[in-house]
């Protein structure tokens, strides 16, 4: 099974570093524990993305 490839956005990357920054700064190396968190929760999307809800607009 090939993995897929997770991409985002400029704006998620920046959201995602503020929280490292924010994180660090209540706690020493919480930030890091952040991005650690998200990095293994994105290999687990890439490896398996039906996994996840599907979500439908109903109010197209």
């Amino acid at each position: 099974m090939s993995a897929f490839q997770l991409l985002l956005s400029v704006d998620a990357i920046n959201d995602i570093d503020q929280g490292v920054e924010y994180y660090n700064r209540l706690s020493d190396g919480l930030g890091f524990e952040f991005a650690d968190t998200i990095d293994r929760y994105f290999i687990k999307i890439q490896q398996l993305p039906s996994a996840s809800a599907i979500r439908y607009d109903r109010c197209a």
